[in-house]
Order: structure tokens, then C-alpha cells, then sequence
């Protein structure tokens, strides 16, 4: 999930570079999926994980919006 998140600049590069957005679509797609696996597979609220979990969540966030396209 992780490394899925942290793929986004090179996504980007290479989608603004060659004019193909569905390169962009395609990672926001298998990003979601990530998640969705990671949710499904973890409980994450009220285990002992917890705390790790969370910050996995919160570098995943991190890496999204501090690119500077969103900013």
C-alpha cells in the first residue's frame, strides 16, 4: 500500500509527459484497491496494530497531498 502511494510522482511524470491521463486513472484505480485489500485484510481500530497502522495511513495521506500539485 505503502509503495503504491509512493509511486505517484513517477505517475504523474509520465502521464503530464506523454498526454496520458489514463496512466493517472489507472494508479488512482490500483491505489484504491490497495486500500481496500489493506482494510479487508487488517482490522486496524481497537487491536494492538493499531498504532502502526495508522501511521502507515497517515505516510499514505502525506506523500498524496504534499505533492506539489496538490498544493
Amino acid at each position: 500500500l505503502l509503495y503504491e502511494a509512493l509511486l505517484l510522482p513517477s505517475v504523474l511524470k509520465k502521464a503530464f509527459s506523454k498526454n496520458d491521463c489514463q496512466k493517472l486513472t489507472e494508479y488512482l484505480y490500483n491505489l484504491a484497491s490497495a486500500t481496500h485489500r489493506f482494510y479487508n485484510n487488517h482490522k486496524i481500530i481497537d487491536t494492538a496494530n493499531e498504532d502502526s497502522y495508522l501511521k502507515v495511513s497517515l505516510k499514505i495521506q502525506l506523500q498524496v497531498l504534499s505533492y506539489p500539485v496538490f498544493s
